[in-house]
């Protein structure tokens, strides 16, 4: 019969820790480590509400700060309009500033369709001709693919408001103005077009500015388009992009580049998809 035991040296010989006990360390280790992952990542969405929060509250506060002398020109008009006793002139700005101001409020909802933007310019221009009678000419021509799709709401009227007030309100010429869009690649193309007086380069790169002045006001000029720009950047960051040529004397040329997505949808505080 053989017979063992430990003595001297090998009793104090260290063995490896039972099997159990290593699979229960790498449990807890897991544990602990998605544990970790979880509480990061609720911190990061708790930031992203946050920033999401601001955009929105910043969005809002541009949307109201709208120029109102367009609507108080455009009451001085048809006051004098209706006590020359001119009535059809009275009725049909009337309805043109009903429908625009029906449009550009929209529901509440901070998107509509191109078509939308489309008939808001449109009863603008009437307005706005009504007002300036026979110095105002205007084209608009949108490719019927992008009526139906979505854009931020107001984005083109004060691009051209803008032509208007370096056109007719500066020259005694009859002023032209151009208004197109159509699908460009992956991304909605704008052009609004005029023969106005055009503008030096300082005040171009002060329009592009996406940075609205402490001492800026909708009183002056340029103050719609820095709205544009500080909206557009909300919802596409970088992906959108405006170009704009002028040359004095001879007028000036805006090209507006608007992908299809947003980056944000405001209304929902989602990333990707429409509002």
């Amino acid at each position: 019969m053989i017979a063992s035991s430990l003595t001297g040296d090998d009793a104090d010989t260290e063995y490896p820790p039972p099997f159990h006990a290593i699979i229960d360390e790498v449990g807890e280790l897991c544990f602990h480590y998605n544990e970790m992952i979880s509480n990061i990542n609720k911190l990061l969405n708790q930031v992203y509400s946050l920033e999401i929060e601001e955009k929105i509250a910043e969005l809002k506060a541009l949307q109201a700060q709208i120029n109102p002398h367009f609507l108080y020109n455009t009451l001085d008009t048809i006051y004098w309009k209706a006590v020359s006793g001119d009535n059809k002139g009275v009725q049909e700005m009337i309805h043109a500033l009903s429908k625009l101001f029906r449009l550009a409020l929209n529901v509440g909802k901070d998107f509509l369709y191109v078509r939308q933007e489309r008939e808001l310019i449109s009863y603008y221009l009437l307005l706005q001709e009504k007002r300036y009678k026979n110095k105002l000419k205007y084209n608009l021509d949108f490719s019927p693919n992008i009526l139906y799709c979505q854009i931020p709401k107001l984005i083109l009227q004060p691009f051209v408001e803008n032509a208007i007030v370096h056109g007719i309100e500066t020259e005694d010429k009859p002023t032209n103005v151009d208004i197109l869009g159509f699908m460009e690649g992956e991304r909605l193309h704008f052009i609004i077009r005029d023969n106005g007086t055009g503008m030096p380069q300082e005040v171009l790169d002060k329009l592009l500015n996406p940075q609205i002045d402490a001492n800026s006001s909708p009183e002056k000029g340029g103050y719609g388009i820095k709205n544009v720009i500080n909206r557009l950047s909300i919802y596409y960051g970088n992906k959108y992009s405006i170009d704009i040529k002028s040359e004095l004397g001879k007028g000036t040329e805006i090209n507006i580049f608007i992908p299809l997505t947003p980056e944000i949808n405001i209304e929902k505080g989602n990333l990707k998809g429409y509002v």
